[in-house]
């Protein structure tokens, strides 16, 4: 069964910021990596690779946010490479 919130292959941004709410001062690690991980959905879905709705982000982004570490490096050599 697929949840109402997944329609196809892309889910409902507002799930998301209900879903995974701002860690707190006492979180644990994988909450803090949790929460992160949807944030940038979030923002890859709304802002930058957005749809006609900007309320659906494709899932397939989430792979890329698997590996955060990785997600990172590979941000950071883009930028060293643009001087």
């Amino acid at each position: 069964m697929i949840p109402d919130n997944i329609y196809e292959v892309r889910i409902e941004m507002g799930w998301l910021r209900d879903t995974f709410l701002k860690p707190g001062d006492d979180s644990t690690e994988v909450e803090r990596i949790r929460y992160a991980r949807a944030y940038i959905l979030e923002i890859l879905g709304g802002y930058l690779m957005s749809d006609k709705s900007r309320n659906l982000v494709h899932l397939r982004w989430l792979l890329k946010l698997v590996d955060l570490e990785q997600l990172v490096n590979s941000v950071e050599g883009l930028s060293c490479c643009r001087h």
